[in-house]
């Protein structure tokens, strides 16, 4: 019994003393804490308060919207990342002012110290036209998540046009859609007077190596020094470089472009360390389409510069099939089963992810069945060979069937600014 007695003795105890040390980090811990019914000072009330805000902030929960006379005029959900103006916190501040929309609690929002944005969208030219919302509409992200339901009709500049049944504009710092069922109207509206790209150039390139790196096909492969200097220069003139879902949207005509865009792609995914090392030093992206079923990981094409798409999963062969042009080299996907094809195109998105929405045709072969089939496998656009119209795609140029120039180490840097510039 007398050791019982002392064992609890002990505990209670204990307890004391851990709650005693760790007072002040409990206390510190200020942003999990209450003022409403707080014996705090009012110095204690507004670090408390201080303690959710920042520029950005995210909804720990769905949360109110309100106007300056605290009525609702919509929902913020749980997660949606917001940009907040300045403000005089006080010791009764009860609300902070998200830009551009309206007030939220301080409580329902967390400062976010991990903002990452991604600011290629202001690179696109706005159509001329503006949406106007119906009275209650709701704003997603670009990814898809719920970020705000919002009352009141509202006119915005369209950047991205009927997109799978959704349009895109900026707000509040981002690229965010409504779907088309939440537009009352379209109307005419002079957003820009940029002169958008009427084409755009594709680059096919296939090796790049360093002095270290051993390359058998020396056309094809473009020595680091050569890829530095071309790259540098779409640097210096302030080239963008599009992803393949941008080049899908310009040939749909869903999206308005600056003149000086270009696509950049790099076939199989051998040597592409030098290729990454380059681009990541002038900030510039890239497409790789890799053969799936020769690829052991993925990680060393783990790069902010670098996309990975597809080059098929075991497609890639010569002499499977009968060829119809001169070009052709007899790869599988002329011929094979269409299950075949299906259960390969399957396999390769499978390791790529579902981001893959692009294919680049293996030694160029491709027919209207291939195309079908792309299609119904998924895939949004397509890459082929060198052209008549030498890799130069426009609005209305079939999005499986988009041409490139493949790049020989034999061209000079006056070649690659006349591709480049069209």
């Amino acid at each position: 019994m007398k050791r019982f007695l002392l064992l609890i003795i002990l505990i209670f105890t204990t307890g004391i003393c851990i709650f005693l040390g760790y007072k002040d980090k409990i206390l510190n811990d200020i942003s999990t804490i209450s003022i409403s019914n707080s014996k705090l000072s009012d110095k204690q009330k507004i670090k408390i308060i201080e303690s959710h805000f920042s520029k950005y902030v995210i909804a720990n929960k769905d949360t109110d919207i309100l106007d300056s006379n605290n009525e609702k005029i919509g929902t913020i959900y749980k997660d949606a990342l917001l940009e907040l103006e300045d403000t005089n916190i006080k010791s009764d501040t009860k609300y902070f002012k998200i830009k551009n929309i309206g007030n939220v609690y301080y409580n329902d929002v967390n400062v976010s110290n991990d903002i990452e944005n991604d600011y290629r969208y202001k690179n696109y030219i706005a159509f001329n036209k503006n949406l106007i919302t119906k009275d209650k509409y709701t704003i997603y992200s670009k990814n898809g998540n719920k970020l705000y339901t919002l009352s009141g009709e509202k006119s915005y500049p369209i950047l991205i046009s009927n997109y799978d049944n959704k349009y895109y504009f900026e707000f509040n710092n981002s690229l965010v859609y409504i779907n088309k069922s939440d537009i009352k109207k379209i109307i005419d509206k002079s957003n820009s007077k940029e002169t958008p790209a009427k084409k755009i150039t594709t680059l096919c390139y296939h090796r790049v190596f360093d002095k270290n790196d051993k390359c058998t096909n020396i056309q094809l492969c473009k020595s680091k020094s050569n890829f530095d200097r071309e790259m540098k220069y779409l640097y210096d003139n302030k080239f963008f470089t599009l992803t393949t879902e941008e080049m899908y949207l310009f040939v749909s005509g869903k999206i308005r472009l600056p003149h000086n865009s270009v696509v950049i792609t790099l076939d199989d995914g051998k040597l592409i360390k030098s290729a990454i090392e380059v681009l990541e030093k002038y900030n510039l992206h890239a497409t790789t389409f890799l053969i799936t079923s020769r690829v052991k990981s993925l990680d060393e094409y783990k790069s902010k510069s670098l996309e990975v798409q597809s080059h098929t999963h075991d497609m890639h062969t010569t002499g499977k099939c009968k060829t119809t042009y001169s070009y052709q080299q007899g790869g599988g996907i002329l011929c094979f089963s269409e299950d075949t094809i299906l259960n390969d195109l399957k396999k390769s998105k499978e390791i790529l992810g579902s981001n893959t929405i692009a294919l680049a045709y293996p030694f160029y072969d491709y027919n209207e069945r291939a195309e079908k089939l792309l299609k119904k496998s998924g895939f949004l656009i397509a890459f082929k060979g060198t052209g008549t119209t030498k890799g130069v795609s426009t609005v209305g140029t079939n999005p499986y069937e988009v041409p490139r120039i493949t790049m020989w180490n034999s061209h000079s840097l006056e070649n690659f600014k006349s591709f480049v510039n069209n």
